[in-house]
């Protein structure tokens, strides 16, 4: 991992420098939007007077959340947020799902289905034409306006979700925009995959050749992008999240026999739904060990919660519950054991609270080990993977395919008989993480102190 910023090109952009911070954020996903908040925050430690700009799927919210402008990166996005979106009436864990009978036969065809997903897009891209050439019309303008475009964090370069036409084409098309209009462009802390489609990867590769700095959050997303045709220069630094400003750590001086507050993140992954790709034996097999596992911390004398970071993350929590109150025999206060924060804060002021942290989201993950708390990860894509090992943690990563519940129970009782070292461990890390954000906006924007202090405070730019 990266800690040094000399060989990184310094931006040149004046003290009150307008930046305009695009991703896929906004959708209440609290990893996102941690990771944004920390982004802001290292922006503003070196530029003071800068005057950020959202480029969100929700603009409503950015614009509540961050007291900035925002706009939308796609046309015909809602502002409604997810939370207030209703949840498909035709699906659910144990119900009849609407693509039954003749229907599901024919969609199990590979070919075909995949033919009418094509006609699909290209009749949509017809009759989207003229709206689309509106919006960039509207998104030159707004991208002419400003000093700098930062595409930020997350898991952007992938194609699973929306297709080729949904991440990769977005990115490219903001990305000529911009150029066009003569702002630069940078992506910083980028992770990527799944990605398999070739148009997929020529379009990033495309936006990415045309990018001022590229860095990715791991090496595993950097060799991704070069294998898939990216020839240009990069770097890899740790994910935005760890940079969230703040420090924190998980509840000190317990004994070793001491009942602890164990956090549960559950995630709808194979959930029909949710995920791209929908496996119900999977998904309820996880439900079942996450629930069986539950008891028994419970049959130990341990609380349990079960925490989300997005809202539809309560789908499975939901399910969770019916599970473990099936295996308890009884109703459990769901006031009590869930917590659905809607805030950075709110989530960051449960994780201070937990003792030990199961975590199935990816930045459920990265905030419970930026919160010091010994973690098992339940990885469903390598990226968890990834962020364990490198802080030494491989050990207390679990396959999502192959989850086993006395694997998992047998890995939590480890966790806690050694809590206290690996909260040693962690610190130390994400120590060394933090300090290779720093390095890397320092090269970006100078190191703090280095300009005039002469701009708005964060409160008083959040009241402007």
């Amino acid at each position: 991992m990266k800690t040094s910023a000399a060989d990184i090109p310094s931006l040149d952009l004046p003290d009150n420098a307008v930046i305009g911070v695009l991703g896929h954020y906004g959708n209440e996903n609290l990893g996102d939007e941690a990771s944004i908040d920390a982004l802001i925050a290292q922006i503003r430690q070196r530029l003071p007077a800068a005057r950020p700009a959202g480029f969100s799927v929700n603009p409503l919210d950015t614009a509540e959340r961050f007291g900035i402008p925002a706009y939308p990166i796609r046309r015909g996005l809602s502002n409604r947020r997810p939370s207030e979106q209703p949840i498909p009436a035709s699906a659910g864990p144990s119900g009849e799902s609407a693509d039954s009978g003749l229907r599901a036969r024919l969609k199990s065809i590979p070919w075909l289905r995949d033919g009418v997903i094509l006609l699909r897009q290209l009749l949509g891209a017809v009759a989207g034409c003229p709206g689309e050439l509106r919006f960039l019309m509207r998104a030159f303008g707004q991208v002419r306006g400003l000093d700098l475009l930062m595409v930020a964090g997350s898991n952007q370069f992938l194609d699973n979700f929306g297709g080729t036409w949904g991440f990769p084409y977005t990115l490219l098309k903001w990305t000529l925009l911009a150029r066009l209009s003569g702002t630069p462009v940078i992506f910083v802390c980028i992770g990527a995959g799944p990605l398999d489609r070739a148009l997929s990867k020529r379009m990033i590769c495309w936006a990415l050749g045309l990018s001022t700095y590229v860095s990715f959050r791991d090496k595993a997303s950097q060799q991704l992008l070069e294998e898939s045709g990216y020839r240009g220069k990069s770097w890899v630094y740790p994910d935005l999240a760890f940079g969230l400003p703040g420090a924190l750590g998980s509840r000190g001086g317990l004994t070793a026999d001491a009942k602890l507050l164990v956090g549960i993140n559950p995630m709808p992954v194979y959930d029909k739904r949710y995920w791209f790709v929908h496996d119900e034996g999977l998904y309820q097999g996880y439900v079942e060990q996450l629930a069986a596992c539950a008891a028994e911390f419970m049959a130990d004398g341990h609380q349990c919660i079960l925490w989300s970071s997005h809202p539809r993350d309560e789908l499975v929590i939901e399910d969770v519950m019916l599970a473990l109150e099936a295996r308890l025999g009884r109703s459990l206060d769901r006031a009590e054991m869930v917590h659905a924060p809607r805030s950075v804060k709110s989530l960051v002021d449960t994780l201070g609270q937990l003792d030990l942290s199961i975590a199935t989201r990816f930045h459920g993950v990265v905030l419970s080990l930026w919160a010091g708390l010994p973690t098992v990860s339940i990885c469903y894509y390598r990226k968890q993977n990834d962020v364990m090992e490198d802080l030494g943690q491989g050990g207390m990563t679990l396959a999502f395919e192959d989850l086993d519940g006395e694997v998992l129970l047998e890995r939590f009782r480890e966790l806690a008989a050694r809590r206290g070292l690996v909260r040693g461990e962690l610190e130390t890390g994400v120590q060394v993480y933090r300090q290779a954000l720093s390095a890397q906006f320092d090269g970006l924007f100078g190191a703090v102190g280095s300009r005039q202090d002469v701009g708005l405070t964060r409160a008083q730019w959040h009241q402007t």
